[in-house]
């Protein structure tokens, strides 16, 4: 029998917060638990729990009207016993990797933060030995960018600022069509100002890996739980639609300037030029049904059942390559940001 193992990050993930002290005082963890459970098809549960630092990080944005919140719910999965986390752990499966990204996604929606106040997709990275999660930014201005120079703000890792540098390369070397890109931003940046999924997941990955000078065999997978033009009815969502849970909902969605980045016409750019800058990297496409685009996956002790996470030894799942370490959360630098406005 197969079961499905999803992974539950309590209440915030990750979260941006505001806060009275400055910037510069000591990012604040707290040491909570990842509870993981394994679902029959009958729909017995298991479950079972490790102890997980997961990062709080609460600090000022500072603008001029005043101090500012952002959110962003972030993870990073340490894969010890495997070279490769996405063959091995998660048996080269688009599916199963999109199946964490959901289980992530639905564990965020539930965290007690609002609808239009929480991000709105959650990707999955999986490079090497770890599986790198997060959610796009919501709130005011830009980590990445100073919007007044539309600079990539120094605090951004190295290897980010070079992806990105070679996705501007990539536009300014296309004829300008003079036309106005199609929203605020300039057409040398990224559509979004950086503040997609993919964006932060690479930003995790760099700032986790200072020397790293490429991401190399990166594959990416995002999630939203927003509606299809085939989910409307004469061009408006239906109540049916809206009272589905939200595990009902998400579907993986391509990245960002998939349909709008064109060669041609050099307007815009997003998420799909930025990942293609990972050699032999990929991202997995939203394909005809990306509502059944996930699979299971199987992390953390105890691969079957209750019985089977009660008797393995320690020692042993600790040797094998579901065995995953989260400690040491990536601190995201916000040091000497001033929002501009």
């Amino acid at each position: 029998m197969r079961f499905t193992s999803v992974l539950l990050f309590t209440a915030a993930t990750s979260t941006w917060l505001v806060a009275a002290a400055p910037i510069s005082d000591p990012f604040e963890y707290d040491a909570l638990s990842l509870i993981a459970r394994a679902r029959a098809k009958d729909d017995a549960w298991c479950e079972y729990e490790s102890d997980v630092a997961i990062k709080k990080d609460e600090l000022d944005l500072k603008q001029a009207v005043g101090v500012r919140k952002s959110v962003l719910f972030s993870a990073r999965l340490t894969f010890p016993r495997v070279q490769d986390a996405f063959k091995e752990t998660f048996e080269g499966s688009d599916r199963q990797l999109a199946g964490l990204a959901k289980d992530a996604f639905v564990t965020m929606s539930g965290s007690g933060i609002g609808r239009n106040a929480r991000p709105g997709v959650m990707t999955a990275m999986a490079i090497d030995k770890r599986v790198y999660l997060s959610s796009s930014i919501k709130g005011p201005g830009s980590i990445t960018y100073n919007l007044k120079t539309w600079d990539v703000r120094q605090n951004v890792p190295q290897g980010l600022k070079d992806c990105m540098g070679q996705c501007k390369q990539s536009i300014l070397d296309m004829p300008d069509p003079g036309e106005g890109t199609d929203n605020d931003v300039p057409r040398e940046a990224h559509r979004t100002k950086a503040s997609c999924g993919e964006c932060m997941a690479l930003y995790q990955f760099f700032e986790d890996n200072p020397t790293a000078t490429n991401c190399r065999g990166a594959i990416f997978v995002t999630v939203n739980d927003q509606p299809t033009e085939s989910d409307k009815k004469d061009g408006k969502i239906p109540a049916e639609f809206k009272a589905l849970p939200v595990k009902d909902k998400v579907r993986v969605v391509d990245p960002c300037g998939t349909d709008n980045f064109d060669a041609e016409d050099g307007k815009v750019w997003g998420c799909a030029l930025l990942t293609s800058t990972c050699p032999g990297g990929r991202f997995i496409r939203e394909g005809a049904t990306p509502r059944n685009a996930f699979d299971d996956y199987f992390i953390g002790r105890g691969k079957n059942s209750n019985e089977e996470a009660d008797k393995e030894k320690k020692v042993d799942y600790e040797k094998s390559d579901r065995f995953f370490e989260t400690k040491s959360p990536i601190k995201i630098d916000t040091s000497n940001i001033q929002l501009e406005g």
